[in-house]
């Protein structure tokens, strides 16, 4: 697996409706990610966490046929808990 560097988190798009809940977490205008990897410098963030970011901060990048989004720590707004 790749490991990004300093405080940049690598994140694929993920697809959810709803909460076991059955809260609905998203609308067309706002996406939730999950986080793949962490740099050494990041704080608050940890592998599989779901989160909202400022999506005008994410850098898209294939690997492998595969779509993935590099962001800072610091373009996380909120990490979704249960």
């Amino acid at each position: 697996m790749f490991k990004p560097l300093n405080k940049n988190i690598l994140l694929t798009l993920k697809k959810i409706s709803s909460n076991a809940s059955g809260i609905y977490l998203g609308s067309n205008n706002t996406n939730v990610f999950e986080v793949v990897s962490v740099g050494k410098e990041v704080l608050e963030v940890k592998v599989n966490d779901l989160v909202y970011v400022n999506e005008s901060a994410i850098k898209s990048l294939v690997i492998d046929n595969k779509e993935y989004f590099i962001i800072e720590e610091k373009d996380i707004y909120m990490i979704l808990e249960d």
